[in-house]
């Protein structure tokens, strides 16, 4: 989630203590232009400056886990005696300009479609909470959980790519622009939760593998979500068939390892061929 809160801090000698103290005085001395209800700020620091945000740096710095760029949401002055909701992007420089470019590119697409999240206002969200297990905004959906095929070039810059709506509702790949000649293929599971209400219990999901365009057999597996937050799965797979194509149905078996936890959880089956990797996520419940 790129989501920031007020306790956003840039560690320089030559910025104040906050980047929306920094926003409001550089638009107060007219540095930067006066907002309207179509300004986004673009801020891209130097190699040498360190951001810090809710206790985490950029570029994973001091020990954290670190993060890449962000956006958020400052109300300035409107001239009129009122205030304007302003979005704003912070790009870091971490590593190669590739990395910036995707970077920079991912928060202007979110900045555009959720101007106003630094205000606990959402204009677009997932509101599946499966879909949206690494973040439910245009950017991150299109994130794969390892990282997959994620950007495109374009007029030379690698930059991200964007979740689609009208992609997905068609069966197509949801994240656009797609690369000329990608076939986009999954495995879809016919319902979107199952039931494990203690350590063994079995239950079975039957799971359909589609593709758009013509493409040779690719390799299924599952995994649980436990798993990307470095914990241990909760459930075991068992698939009647690993090698499908489009049309092919699947029955996987399910079998409770442990006893499955009161918070919802989620499992996600996996399609994957030579480097494209695509997920299709599962509710895990115990009612």
């Amino acid at each position: 989630m790129c989501q920031a809160s007020l306790r956003e801090r840039a560690s320089s000698r030559w910025l104040p203590s906050t980047i929306q103290d920094f926003i409001k005085a550089k638009v107060a001395d007219a540095t930067f232009p006066a907002p309207t209800d179509q300004t986004i700020y673009a801020i891209y620091f130097p190699a040498n400056v360190s951001i810090d945000l809710d206790g985490s740096q950029s570029c994973g710095g001091g020990g954290t886990s670190g993060f890449g760029a962000y956006h958020n949401t400052v109300e300035l002055p409107d001239g009129k005696g009122g205030k304007v909701r302003t979005p704003y992007a912070i790009v870091p420089r971490c590593g190669a300009e590739t990395t910036t470019t995707t970077a920079a590119s991912h928060e202007f697409m979110e900045t555009a479609t959720d101007p106003d999240i630094g205000l606990g206002d959402v204009t677009y969200y997932m509101q599946n909470q499966l879909w949206a297990f690494a973040g439910g905004e245009i950017g991150d959906l299109c994130v794969d959980f390892t990282g997959g095929n994620d950007t495109v070039i374009e007029s030379s810059f690698t930059v991200q790519r964007s979740w689609s709506n009208k992609a997905a509702k068609a069966s197509h790949n949801p994240c656009v622009p797609v690369p000329n000649g990608e076939v986009y293929f999954n495995a879809a599971a016919r319902v979107q939760k199952v039931v494990l209400k203690a350590k063994g219990d079995v239950t079975t999901l039957d799971i359909d593998a589609f593709s758009d365009a013509p493409l040779a057999d690719w390799d299924l597996s599952g995994v649980d979500f436990a798993q990307f937050q470095g914990g241990t799965a909760s459930v075991s797979f068992a698939f009647d068939k690993t090698k499908v194509h489009n049309g092919s149905h699947v029955v996987l078996t399910l079998t409770a390892l442990k006893a499955i936890p009161t918070q919802p959880g989620g499992l996600a089956i996996v399609s994957h061929s030579g480097q494209q990797t695509h997920y299709w996520p599962v509710l895990l419940s115990t009612k």
